[in-house]
């Protein structure tokens, strides 16, 4: 895990074919695509392709109900500047049957983590892929209720045409 996080793109590489398991899990139950997607590492985007074309499980849980794609949306901020990282994980994310409605411990969703970030092209493409934009999480939330940009509110009420329990969308 530390040559992931580290972002050694050919050491993280060489482990993996000397038959490294790329879903073992540290003390949290994180494994290291978890780990890598929050590192400071410029090779991020590398090392999560790199790990998961050899196998790893996208879909793989922490012990917080955790999954790669939830850990990616929660750090999918545009105003992080790194908007050009996140985007690749989770499309690549996607591309390797990550659930998109996958639920942590608490109810959450890469859905509820996205709109709380104020990340518009993520929600739009969690939306895309079959996110549930209705789900709530254990406190009652929704991505609706838990965006914070209009833009992202636009997106999901005109995109789906869901009402979302009909409160506040009634007035639109």
């Amino acid at each position: 895990m530390m040559a992931t996080r580290k972002g050694y793109v050919g050491i993280t590489r060489e482990l993996l074919q000397a038959n490294a398991d790329p879903d073992l899990k540290n003390m949290y139950g994180e494994t290291a695509l978890m780990t890598t997607i929050p590192s400071f590492s410029d090779n991020r985007v590398k090392i999560v392709k790199t790990i998961v074309n050899h196998g790893a499980d996208v879909n793989a849980k922490s012990d917080t109900g955790e999954t790669a794609l939830i850990i990616a949306c929660q750090h999918a901020d545009p105003a992080s500047m790194e908007e050009d990282i996140y985007i690749p994980i989770i499309k690549t994310l996607l591309n390797h049957g990550a659930d998109v409605n996958a639920v942590t411990n608490s109810g959450n969703t890469a859905l509820i983590y996205a709109a709380q970030a104020g990340d518009a092209n993520v929600v739009k493409m969690l939306l895309d892929s079959g996110a549930d934009p209705e789900h709530q999480s254990d406190s009652g939330e929704t991505a609706l209720s838990a965006a914070c940009d209009e833009d992202i509110e636009k997106i999901m009420i005109h995109q789906n045409g869901i009402p979302f329990g009909g409160s506040i969308m009634k007035t639109i």
